[in-house]
């Protein structure tokens, strides 16, 4: 590759997601357009087939639209497994060694790529090394003493930066004594100008109502996710033929390895029960704007940035305490409630406490308002470019 500029700044990204892409934008500005993503994979770029959703996705946004930005090869003969052998990119000591970047930049610790890009910018000697985590820990789930000895020793001492993207992430780190001085957030973050501003007015909010067949009285509740048993997207289901006698109208956007069981619970409730498949992030802003509460129950989910997405809505929030991010973007009773226990009583009993309340729509938007500054990609680029991020 021809680089008619200096590269100060080499960032490796696993594959192409949206929301990473608006903080690629932002670096690329700060960076005096002096920064380049090398992509470690083609998925999620958009007209392969998804895994994860079941079918070809087709975005109406450029991810490689206001940086530079390129492709290595991943010699894996199966990268979609997420073993230690998914990603394998050969190029990556090349790259290095072609471009010696000031600062390297990367993701993830679980497959081979990770290291060789470690262990590639340490024997070339590049001035910072940087490293993101998003890890929570599951439960009640414990590290073995080997996987500590292990990525104490030979990933994390090695990192000149570390940083974290919520609470839970923190915590999961301090697990590997990792000296504080290294530690930094770089908080979960969506392009939240984006969002902002494709909302619908209120105009526009009642013809979708129509379109989607709802009735003016009805409280929507929404759901996006993709079908997982973690993701719970079934309990959520359930709650329509309880509430019968109520005015609530679910909507469920997504699609994944349970979407047989979904329509099927769909038709069963198909008067208070809206299925709208997968949804590009290019519309997704329509149903936000429709909605009057959201949620996100997974058993385990350490970033769901569905959240962040939301609250550029100022829609109140229903989490469960193992979303990662639940006590970093949820204030109980101001923006949302964060749930103890996960069962269909009290979700019901959270959803109407929710919804009866009628200042938690004010005082959603007065909170996030300020809350969305933090956790915004400008704010995560600024975090990248500083050398010294606690003093910033």
């Amino acid at each position: 590759m021809a680089l008619k500029k200096k590269i100060n700044y080499l960032i490796f990204a696993q594959n192409f997601v949206t929301y990473h892409s608006s903080m690629y934008r932002e670096f690329f500005k700060f960076s005096g357009k002096k920064s380049l993503v090398a992509y470690l994979d083609k998925t999620g770029l958009g007209n392969i087939f998804e895994d994860r959703w079941g079918k070809i996705v087709k975005w109406k946004l450029d991810l490689r639209e206001g940086f530079k930005s390129i492709v290595l090869n991943n010699f894996s003969l199966n990268p979609n497994n997420q073993s230690f052998l998914s990603r394998i990119n050969f190029q990556i000591p090349f790259l290095i060694w072609k471009i010696r970047p000031k600062k390297i930049f990367f993701q993830g610790y679980s497959d081979f790529s990770s290291w060789l890009i470690l262990y590639s910018a340490k024997i070339m000697n590049i001035e910072k090394i940087a490293w993101k985590g998003e890890r929570v820990l599951y439960k009640n789930e414990r590290i073995s003493n080997l996987k500590k000895f292990v990525l104490k020793n030979f990933f994390f001492k090695k990192i000149d930066e570390i940083y974290f993207s919520c609470r839970g992430n923190y915590q999961y780190l301090k697990n590997f004594e990792i000296n504080e001085k290294k530690l930094n957030p770089m908080l979960c973050s969506v392009n939240n100008k984006y969002f902002q501003q494709n909302k619908l007015k209120k105009h526009e909010i009642i013809e979708k109502r129509i379109e989607l067949k709802i009735k003016n009285n009805y409280k929507i509740i929404l759901i996006v996710s993709n079908f997982e048993n973690r993701k719970n997207v079934l309990m959520f289901l359930n709650l329509a033929k309880f509430t019968k006698s109520l005015n609530y109208h679910y909507i469920i956007v997504g699609s994944g390895k349970l979407t047989d069981m979904v329509k099927k619970k769909v038709l069963q409730n198909k008067n208070r029960i809206s299925y709208l498949g997968f949804v590009d992030t290019s519309k997704i802003s329509e149903i936000y704007s429709i909605a009057d509460l959201f949620m996100v129950i997974s058993e385990y989910d350490p970033s769901p940035k569905t959240l962040n997405e939301a609250l550029n809505f100022n829609i109140p929030c229903i989490v469960y305490k193992n979303v990662g991010t639940a006590y970093d973007l949820i204030k109980n009773n101001t923006n949302g409630f964060i749930l103890d226990k996960l069962n269909e009583y009290c979700l019901l009993s959270q959803i109407r406490k929710a919804l009866n309340n009628n200042r938690l729509k004010t005082t959603s938007k007065i909170y996030n308002k300020i809350l969305l500054k933090k956790y915004s990609p400008i704010q995560n680029a600024k975090a990248l470019i500083n050398d010294n991020t606690k003093n910033n």
